[in-house]
């Protein structure tokens, strides 16, 4: 993933009431980048009357909203969006390498899908990837905190040529910032993930062209 200055996490305010933690389910909202926002709507029994619940009834509360959890979580799963490997490519860049090979590439364009990358990912087909598209050349900087496999990162120019490989970068367990940084010797445009090994299966290497189709 793309390195910056983590931000301070902002958390949702504490849940005084139920009748809160009612209004929270009933207008949860997801957002995916290659998805429209979908709004979760959960259909609550008609005996649930929040107005009846009284401030001394804290562990009543507490179970009952438990109850409108899990009866929710079945609507909630169900509504959210397939992982974006698995949408038969649709949204995906398509990426042509010189022997003619096709990588489909998840693009990340925005400050938030740069930082968090494929963090957290525990498997990737070996024809996908992630593409990172800036807005200027620069010496991109990542690392590998939070990434649960081996990448090779390919660094390119405003022309799709590659003009830097790290391969086989391998997972970092630190929890502080002290993951290893790698970066290109020359300034790129745009950045390519793919799983480790994969770079030398497509015969990938510097001064190579990719073509490069945005969704």
């Amino acid at each position: 993933m793309l390195l910056r200055q983590a931000n301070k996490p902002v958390y949702p305010p504490q849940l005084k009431s139920i009748r809160q933690l009612t209004w929270l389910l009933e207008n949860f909202t997801i957002h995916s980048p290659t998805h429209q926002s979908r709004r979760v709507m959960c259909t609550f029994p008609a005996w649930i009357s929040t107005q009846n619940i009284g401030a001394s009834r804290n562990l009543f509360s507490f179970i009952l909203g438990l109850g409108i959890f899990f009866w929710c979580t079945p609507l909630f799963a169900s509504s959210l969006p397939s992982p974006p490997f698995y949408l038969n490519n649709k949204g995906l860049a398509v990426i042509r390498t010189p022997a003619g090979e096709t990588i489909f590439a998840e693009v990340a364009d925005t400050a938030e899908e740069q930082s968090r990358g494929l963090m957290f990912r525990t498997t990737m087909a070996p024809d996908h990837g992630m593409l990172f598209t800036f807005h200027e050349l620069d010496y991109w900087t990542f690392w590998m905190k939070n990434t649960k496999m081996p990448l090779d990162i390919i660094w390119l120019d405003q022309d799709g040529r590659i003009v830097h490989i790290e391969h086989n970068v391998p997972i970092c367990q630190r929890t502080d910032n002290g993951c290893p940084r790698y970066r290109p010797r020359v300034k790129a445009l745009s950045v390519l993930e793919l799983r480790a090994g994969q770079a030398k299966k497509f015969h990938l290497r510097p001064g190579a062209q990719l073509s490069i189709q945005l969704p």
